[in-house]
């Protein structure tokens, strides 16, 4: 999971955003009444994130119903040229190119981190809107968390950069090396948070995902480890593998990248038959 932070974007301002072309009438009369609300659930929100959102009662509206703010992300956020699309556009280019949940694929749509059907308040809050790939969009779906240890590491409030929880494995195989991807939480991390990483991992299905990047990365630099191990030995197959390690962590602790190579380095079988 890729920490990218709090989204700089009001609530409230982005909501009167989606109310902008609206026809006057009744929705748009009880939907201008929602404000407070919208900021009162907007902290709430906030708040819970960082102790247990799964406690917390629904984040509804009293004078619009969810299946309203549920349509009215459709229309006035998420469809091309309303309103709300420059914020929903915005949202998909802060996280960088990649889905924050796996890590690598493409974000291709908004994901709503409480599901929207059921917390129409909080339909389209920034802070609930995360940036997705299709894959981790359709496994997450409308999944509402039944504790603590359920939530999915939220993009935006939990920061686990500064530690190790994401290990791999090299294993031989008869067609020659494959790596294998686990959540192995740091012994400093508490119970919970160890739990948390574990459930996202395991969730999200990330292990399968991460083992056929790692192939296809292994695949690429066969030659490169092949001419090393040649002219110069093991040794410098190991130095390369260490510096790669170092990279990748020095750009993020718990990436796929930084977990194969630091396993590749600290495996001498690998060192001294790279191909085997």
């Amino acid at each position: 999971m890729r920490y990218l932070g709090v989204p700089d974007f009001d609530a409230v301002d982005v909501f009167e955003q989606t109310l902008g072309r609206m026809k006057s009438g009744n929705l748009l009369s009880r939907m201008r009444a929602s404000m407070i609300e919208i900021a009162e659930n907007d902290i709430r929100y906030s708040n819970a994130a960082q102790q247990a959102l799964s406690c917390e009662p629904d984040f509804t509206l009293s004078g619009v119903k969810n299946g309203e703010m549920a349509t009215h992300y459709n229309t006035r956020f998420a469809r091309l040229g309303s309103a709300g699309r420059p914020t929903y556009d915005r949202l998909k280019l802060e996280a960088g190119g990649r889905c924050p949940f796996c890590g690598h694929r493409p974000p291709a749509t908004l994901d709503h981190y409480l599901p929207k059907e059921r917390h129409g308040a909080l339909a389209v809050n920034p802070s609930n809107l995360v940036a997705a790939c299709r894959d981790c969009n359709s496994v997450k779906a409308s999944h509402h968390p039944a504790d603590r240890v359920q939530e999915l590491l939220h993009p935006y409030f939990d920061d686990f950069s500064d530690v190790t929880w994401l290990c791999a494995d090299v294993v031989r195989t008869e067609a020659g090396c494959a790596v294998t991807f686990a959540a192995r939480p740091a012994p400093g991390m508490s119970a919970l948070d160890a739990s948390r990483v574990t459930h996202h991992f395991e969730r999200l299905r990330l292990g399968p995902d991460y083992a056929a990047l790692a192939a296809n990365e292994l695949a690429g630099v066969l030659h490169q480890f092949r001419v090393l191990v040649v002219a110069a030995g093991p040794a410098a197959v190991a130095d390369e593998l260490r510096d790669r390690a170092v990279s990748w962590a020095a750009r993020e602790r718990n990436c796929w990248q930084t977990a194969l190579y630091r396993a590749l380095a600290d495996s001498a079988d690998y060192h001294a038959d790279p191909f085997a």
